[in-house]
């Protein structure tokens, strides 16, 4: 271990590896100290012949790994499947959703079908959801899920129950500069 990375012996020849090339997640030092004196796979990514440096990157081959992985991962996911897949990280425009190694976006707006103020209020994170897939993207192999498309939309069944002109009793759940919006029963505002 060197100053801002790693000294890297490859058949006698010393060459450097920052330690931001070492893995694709920031390591501890325990998780560092198992990789010392260990024979590992790097990938030259800059050779300064006059100096003779040469910088290595453990992290691209790593990347590369993870990347053919999830190619096969996506290739058997359909739009429509419904898998199981845990919080990774929470934004304020929604949540980024694990399904099997492979990165997906849950939208704030396809969380749930009543209006929700932020989705840490329904989310946390390391939880364990069911969410629908509802987009893959062609060429950056993109997942977008959702979490309120797996029960039947609420509005479907619930709207039958109600008739134009006539006087229902609603909960006013939020007043806006345009209107208010009211909350006729459960999952129908």
């Amino acid at each position: 271990k060197v100053k801002v990375g790693f000294a890297v012996d490859v058949s006698s020849c010393l060459c450097f590896c920052p330690g931001s090339q070492l893995s694709l997640k920031p390591l501890n030092s325990n998780e560092i100290s198992q990789l010392m004196k260990e024979p590992q796979t790097f990938e030259v990514v800059k050779m300064d012949v006059k100096r003779g440096n040469i910088v290595l990157s453990r992290r691209q081959c790593l990347e590369k790994i993870r990347d053919h992985d999830r190619d096969k991962i996506i290739e058997k996911l359909k739009v429509g499947d419904i898998v199981d897949g845990t919080v990774k990280n929470i934004t304020e425009w929604g949540a980024f959703i694990d399904i099997s190694g492979c990165d997906s976006l849950l939208h704030v707006t396809d969380v749930s079908y009543s209006r929700i103020n932020k989705v840490s209020d329904l989310l946390s994170i390391g939880q364990t959801i069911k969410v629908k897939i509802t987009k893959i993207e062609e060429g950056s192999k993109k997942i977008s899920v959702g979490v309120k498309q797996l029960p039947e939309d609420p509005y479907t069944k619930a709207i039958n129950n109600y008739e134009v002109g006539k006087i229902y009793d609603a909960t006013i759940t939020k007043i806006t500069d345009f209107g208010c919006f009211a909350k006729l029963e459960q999952g129908l505002e």
